[in-house]
């Protein structure tokens, strides 16, 4: 704390707007309990800023390939939260505490305000909102919220008060995640010490996968495969991929440390090494002039000789337990650590059978249908973690 007071009192600009204003924290609050009562102004204020923050976070969804069904912004249920607080007074549950209503619940030194001094609603107050009309609108039976580990206490006090409310039939989860690091182990910053943004860094880890494509493709003995336009395609594939595969392959619990060099490399734990895998796949059949799809409909029986054609198949007969626990306790990283898993299997029986060049007819046809279906569950599995593959790489 004493760092950042030096930091502000030797930058002017910010001292002197400290100094201007040292009422501002207050100021701040205020102004949002006049939007929560309707002010006209602060309305009208709100209305011209929220398409253009819409805009911007839609480009990044867009960017990400990332959709909703539904999507219901905090506004919405502005007009709820009165009957809200007055629904958890009848009941009983919510009592006035210096001012402000608040729920206590047993266990929890800290209340759980639904309603500040000056009148305004609580992230807390929103959060019952959205619960009542998911489970009575929507007939939600499970809610997943996923909030960093930070805001355990809110969530824990959250479902403790709803359970009270009486929605006790409704499953609630609080799916937690750890914080971002650098490789000094704080949180992960740029140069110049700020956070680095979500776009910048979706931006360097694109140009960072275009220089390896483009090495590798220059380096070709044959000379160059990809034109510019294909270059530039597969590095959005695999830099986007590289940063949702390293964001969602650890224990969603824990920080991790953000490396660069190791979330880009075409070997161990990582999207590239999977959608290698996939791209060695189809470089199978394109040179063998096979159809995937004649080959299904062949329905040809699998043959498996060699203990690597065994290990492959059981690994693939597990995906659907592994989605299964996947949905059950919201960790993607169990789907990362199968993939991974599926990958090294697919590398080893590879190397270790030949198969446009199998002896006999039905055993390369056995396993051309193993590397086809490797490369469907490689390609549903990345799907499912919003990761694209290529048929080149």
């Amino acid at each position: 704390m004493q760092e950042k007071l030096t930091e502000l009192e030797q930058n002017e600009d910010l001292h002197s707007k400290a100094v201007a204003f040292p009422d501002i924290a207050r100021q701040a609050r205020d102004e949002t309990a006049n939007l929560h009562a309707g002010d006209a102004e602060n309305l009208a204020l709100w209305n011209q800023f929220l398409p253009a923050c819409l805009e911007a976070i839609q480009n990044v969804y867009d960017r990400l390939d990332i959709h909703f069904d539904m999507a219901l912004g905090e506004s919405y249920y502005h007009p709820m939260l009165a009957d809200v607080v007055e629904s958890l007074k009848q009941k009983g549950l919510a009592k006035e505490s210096q001012g402000a209503i608040c729920v206590f619940i047993d266990g929890f030194k800290a209340p759980f305000i639904v309603q500040k001094q000056d009148g305004a609603f609580t992230y807390a107050t929103t959060d019952l909102a959205t619960i009542k009309y998911r489970a009575e609108e929507l007939k939600a039976d499970r809610v997943l919220y996923v909030v960093d580990s930070r805001q355990s206490e809110h969530f824990q006090l959250l479902f403790a008060t709803v359970n009270e409310w009486g929605f006790q039939n409704l499953e609630l989860q609080h799916v937690s995640f750890g914080s971002v690091l650098g490789k000094d182990g704080k949180p992960l910053k740029t140069r110049a010490g700020d956070n680095v943004g979500l776009e910048s860094l979706l931006d360097e880890s694109i140009q960072r996968a275009y220089a390896i494509i483009a090495e590798n493709d220059d380096a070709k003995p044959e000379g160059s495969e990809l034109s510019e336009e294909r270059r530039q395609e597969i590095a959005e594939i695999i830099g986007l991929g590289g940063i949702k595969y390293a964001d969602l392959k650890h224990n969603r619990d824990s920080d991790y440390m953000f490396d660069w060099d190791k979330m880009l490399a075409n070997r161990g734990d990582t999207a590239t090494y999977m959608q290698y895998a996939y791209a060695r796949v189809c470089g199978i059949f394109r040179k063998g002039e096979i159809d995937r799809v004649t080959l299904r409909e062949n329905q040809s029986a699998l043959k498996l000789q060699d203990e690597t054609e065994r290990a492959l198949a059981l690994q693939i007969n597990r995906y659907s337990e592994t989605l299964e626990s996947v949905a059950i306790e919201a960790r993607p990283n169990y789907l990362t650590n199968y993939l991974f898993e599926l990958s090294n299997l697919f590398s080893t029986f590879y190397n270790q059978c030949p198969v446009l060049k199998a002896e006999e007819e039905q055993v390369k046809s056995s396993r051309l249908l193993l590397c086809d279906l490797t490369a469907r569950v490689i390609d549903h599995g990345l799907s499912l973690l919003g990761i694209r593959t290529c048929e080149r790489m």
